[in-house]
Formats: structure tokens, sequence, C-alpha cells
């Protein structure tokens, strides 16, 4: 004989055959949270209960949907995802800084490598503070000349290296004209 089994809270479980009574032929045994008599077709949206007396169907409980992006929040009360100004404000910030941070790390074109390939020059904030060392070794070495610390035909160069693995051999003749078209470059990302 099956029986139809049910949850402590009368939520359907599932169908299982009762045990036959040893002592009364023709009788079976039904357990508890089971009762012999069948559920009703199950419904899209319902799921199927034991009252104590008879199955009923009752509304399933909603899904909770997928969060659509990290600045909403959830409103129990409404069942929706609602998106908040604060988060949103700061997730277009976050997002428009990472883009920046992409295009200043890809920088500008300044002339070309040994190879023919066009070679640019990253602009951040790391480069920024190298192009600050650069300009200092060269006037600390162009001091030593001055000072005849250094032979005066000494040519003052350097390799500069960027942030995106660029690297810049300067003179210092070329070095204030590159660190002016730098700080140009780089003054477009702050406007």
């Amino acid at each position: 004989m099956k029986i139809y089994n049910y949850e402590e809270n009368g939520k359907f479980a599932g169908i299982s055959k009762a045990d036959p009574s040893p002592l009364e032929p023709d009788t079976y045994l039904i357990p508890a949270l089971a009762t012999d008599k069948a559920p009703p077709i199950a419904k899209d949206g319902f799921e199927i209960y034991w009252n104590g007396t008879a199955w009923e169907y009752r509304e399933a409980p909603k899904e909770k949907p997928e969060q659509p992006n990290e600045y909403s929040l959830w409103n129990e009360a409404l069942w929706v995802w609602v998106e908040d100004a604060e988060l949103k404000a700061a997730y277009d910030a976050r997002i428009a800084s990472e883009l920046r941070d992409k295009a200043m790390l890809l920088g500008f074109k300044y002339g070309t490598n040994q190879d023919g390939t066009d070679r640019y020059i990253s602009v951040t904030k790391d480069d920024g503070d190298g192009m600050i060392q650069v300009e200092a070794t060269f006037k600390r070495l162009r001091d030593a000349i001055t000072k005849g610390e250094l032979p005066t035909e000494t040519e003052i160069k350097t390799v500069i290296h960027f942030k995106n693995g660029t690297k810049l051999p300067i003179a210092e003749a070329e070095f204030e004209s590159f660190s002016l078209l730098f700080i140009l470059e780089r003054g477009k990302f702050f406007q």
C-alpha cells in the first residue's frame, strides 16, 4: 500500500510503501508524518501541504532573483532589487578611475622604437615620480660638471623606464621639452 509522507510543517515529502501490520491481516502501518490519502496533482507556483485532515495548495515562496549589479540593494517588502544612488555613484567613480588608470598606463605616442613600432609613454603617478627623479639626477650631474666634479665633456643621459614597460633613452637636451609634453599629456586625465 502507498503512503504519502510529509514534513513536520506538513509539506509533501514523497511516496513510500506502508509496512503490513504483523498483528492484523490486511492492515497496514501508517507511521507519523504520513497519510494514506493521495495528494492532489502538482500545480505551478504552489506547494502541497497536509493540514492534518486533507491536502491543500499553498503558494510557493518566490525565489529571490539574482542581484543585477553590485549597486542594488534587496527590498524585502517589494521583493525586488532597488538601485542605490550612493552605491551607483561609487561604482561609476570606481569604473571611471579604472578606465582612467588603464588609459594612463597606455599613455601617449612618442616616436618609434628601434624595431619600427610605435612607442607609448605611460603617464601614471609612478611615471610622474620617476620623471621628478630623472630631473633631479640631471640637475645633480649638471651641478657636478659646473663644479668641476665631472669632466665638461660628460654627456648627461639616461634611460627612463615607464610603468607600461617602455624604455626611453633620453639626453639632458631633450629632457626639458619631453618633460613638458609629459606634463601636458598627464594633465589631460585630470581636467
